[in-house]
């Protein structure tokens, strides 16, 4: 349920020891580590997501973050939009660098 996924999520991020939770580096996020990184197809689900947005806010070289093939249903989608929002140094949550101009999803087996 939301609320056991929220309390999970937050046990995470209270434990300073854990260095990775469901495919997501962790520890190296903590240590602000990324410019870019790539969650793509990690199947992390809606607790990992919570995670993620939690460990958002203390990354700020991240520029960028793919995302892409992990099933977010919408919910999850528009919460991690408004944390990109609130963060202007983040380009993308599709892994797209700035300043780049061109991008080819086809073989990423990505549908509607």
């Amino acid at each position: 349920s939301g609320d056991g996924a929220a309390q999970l999520a937050a046990a995470v991020l209270a434990m300073p020891s854990i260095e990775s939770f469901n495919n997501i580096p962790v520890k190296e996020m903590r240590a602000d580590s990324f410019i870019t990184l790539g969650l793509t197809h990690k199947n992390f689900g809606g607790v990992g997501c919570l995670v993620l947005a939690g460990l958002l806010p203390v990354m700020a070289s991240l520029t960028s973050v793919s995302l892409l093939g992990n099933n977010l249903g919408p919910e999850t989608v528009s919460m991690l939009l408004k944390l990109k929002a609130e963060k202007p140094a983040l380009v993308s949550l599709c892994g797209l660098n700035p300043g780049q101009t061109e991008a080819n999803f086809a073989s990423g087996g990505l549908g509607p």
